[in-house]
């Protein structure tokens, strides 16, 4: 089980990337789409209809806000808190029929917005991650505010060049030959790591279509192997 964080720049491959590990994960899957980017599955844009979506067997929801979440709106706020409450109230049940993947698109601006920001970071940390498993999308690990990058247990990581993101990744306990790497990496190429774990543990994906993932009329779907958490 893990919260993960997938990084990289546009047309680089991070959403594809983040959708085909939310799906080995479960074919149900809750994306908060505030920059309405994604468009799959069943859209909804209130709490009420997130509620009912929920209650449905399995797929794909994706919440998006009808406005610009990067005004200081408090009702904007308050509806990606509900969103993130729901998802916990729900991660609370033990019944792994029931699990499910959370995905936050452009999580950086969410982690850093105030009151939003430390309301999503305390239920975020609560989540039962046998029964949801968490991904941040951003374009680089800096994006992301600090008490967020310390519940992070996993990387997926393109290439990072940025001074910044590579000395969080040394203090992260990253080793420095994999530091190098992610600043090498070619074009839909990326690295996963996993924090925190005694002998470092990274992975290269070096073949994109191990991890494609077919996007048609809406829906998302991967047919690629099961990743264990």
């Amino acid at each position: 089980m893990s919260i993960d964080l997938v990084c990289g720049k546009r047309e680089e491959g991070k959403s594809t990337r983040a959708l085909s590990l939310a799906l080995a994960w479960s074919p149900r899957l809750v994306i908060l789409d505030h920059r309405c980017q994604f468009n799959l599955g069943e859209i909804v844009s209130s709490p009420d209809e997130l509620f009912d979506a929920l209650d449905n067997a399995g797929g794909i929801v994706s919440y998006q806000l009808q406005t610009d979440i990067a005004s200081d709106d408090k009702e904007e706020a308050m509806q990606i808190i509900e969103v993130v409450r729901q998802v916990w109230a729900r991660g609370r049940d033990r019944n792994p029929a029931h699990r499910f993947s959370f995905m936050i698109d452009e999580a950086g601006e969410l982690s850093r917005h105030g009151t939003m920001g430390r309301a999503l970071h305390r239920m975020i940390r609560q989540i039962r991650l046998d029964t949801v498993k968490v991904l941040l999308l951003c374009h680089r690990p800096m994006d992301i505010a600090p008490p967020f990058r310390s519940l992070i247990t996993d990387l997926y990581l393109f290439n990072i060049t940025d001074q910044d993101d590579l000395d969080w990744l040394r203090q992260a306990g990253v080793s420095e030959e994999v530091r190098k790497t992610v600043a090498g990496l070619p074009l839909h190429h990326h690295i996963h790591v996993q924090l925190g774990t005694r002998n470092e543990r990274a992975e290269l994906y070096d073949d994109p279509e191990a991890w494609r993932v077919k996007w048609e009329s809406g829906q998302a779907s991967y047919n690629g192997p099961a990743h264990a958490y």
